[in-house]
């Protein structure tokens, strides 16, 4: 059996989430694939672009990366970034990193 440590490597995430999760409904114009951090979603006369993606590797500055990193792969699709959904995944009692993140966003 394969070990990794943080993100999947792009092998065991084609085949163990991706083969499984592609697009189903036909408004998803740009769907989950490796190397795509930005989905397309066809809503008629408009589209919505959204982004997921972690933020690793980053021991300074982690909002501010998670806000640009996210408006840069929203702005590479034509979009203007308009809202931000952050998500934390700290080590447990590590309230004064949650602070520092929370600040940065």
């Amino acid at each position: 059996m394969e070990e990794w440590e943080g993100k999947l490597p792009p092998s065991l995430l084609e085949k163990l989430v991706l083969g499984v999760v592609r697009k189903r409904d036909p408004r998803v114009l740009v769907g989950p694939s490796v190397g795509e951090d930005a989905a397309v979603i066809d809503f008629g006369d408009k589209v919505l672009v959204v982004h997921s993606d972690p933020i690793t590797g980053a021991v300074r500055n982690i909002g501010w990366y998670a806000v640009h990193i996210a408006c840069n792969d929203v702005a590479t699709r034509g979009a203007k970034p308009r809202w931000l959904l952050p998500v934390l995944l700290v080590p447990r009692g590590r309230i004064e990193l949650v602070e520092r993140i929370a600040a940065d966003v």
